[in-house]
């Protein structure tokens, strides 16, 4: 997401009971999400339950491990 400096920042929000969708079940989760993001309205919810996500973060010299509860 874009911050006002000019950078931007990574959300990692978790689709909840993903394993029970069907495709357009989770891509219509996943456009949801999205959309929330994009209009800064990501609600402590939409990250809970999160035990781990997996970025690629080549470009960056550090890792940080995070895990959200």
């Amino acid at each position: 997401m874009p911050k006002p400096d000019g950078t931007r920042a990574l959300l990692v929000p978790s689709i909840k009971g993903a394993e029970a969708m069907t495709f357009g079940e989770f891509l219509s989760a996943y456009e949801d999400l999205v959309r929330k993001a994009r209009s800064n309205k990501l609600a402590a919810g939409d990250f809970a339950g999160t035990t781990i996500s997996l970025t690629n973060r080549a470009a960056s010299a550090r890792s940080t491990p995070c895990r959200a509860s």
